[in-house]
């Protein structure tokens, strides 16, 4: 009878941590959940002088995928010229097993209405952003790799005023 009585309470253990475990993902997927990520991300890359913006942040933290909607990146250097990189839409999915090796892979990804504009002004400051630092080694970049990404409808411009440079 003892013995029954320690698997029933372990089994009730057991149950509790699984339910306590779905209703934090269940909790993760609500808008004001949504929002407090969204703001830690453009912080972190704020403090790394990288402007980002977004109109839709959609993630889904079982699948590690990611869904943005009218993505917009700027170069803080240069606040007043265009953005750096337009995205329509962008999807992206992280390989669960790399991330828990420390790795930042994405398995698959696809971006819908890119426009990349490489601005330089006239006194040779440009908007590109500059890479994000590993926030555990502030000396060296993040390091990821890009396994599959389809771009079908890109556009890029390569704007110099410096040197009277358009080209697209």
């Amino acid at each position: 009878a003892k013995r029954r009585r320690v698997w029933r309470w372990l089994g009730f253990a057991v149950a509790g941590i699984v339910a306590l475990a779905a209703l934090v993902v269940v909790a993760l997927q609500t808008p004001p959940a949504r929002r407090f990520v969204l703001e830690k991300v453009t912080s972190l890359l704020a403090a790394q002088d990288i402007t980002f913006a977004t109109e839709e942040f959609r993630y889904n933290p079982l699948e590690l995928s990611t869904e943005l909607r009218s993505v917009r990146i700027h170069s803080a250097r240069l606040p007043d010229a265009p953005p750096f990189i337009e995205i329509d839409r962008a999807r992206v999915d992280l390989s669960s097993m790399q991330l828990l090796r420390g790795r930042y892979v994405v398995q698959d990804g696809s971006a819908e209405g890119v426009r990349v504009h490489y601005f330089v002004n006239e006194q040779g400051i440009d908007n590109l952003p500059r890479p994000v630092r590993d926030p555990g080694q502030p000396s060296q970049p993040v390091d990821y790799l890009i396994e599959h990404l389809n771009v079908p409808d890109a556009v890029v411009r390569y704007e110099n005023r410096a040197q009277q440079i358009d080209v697209t």
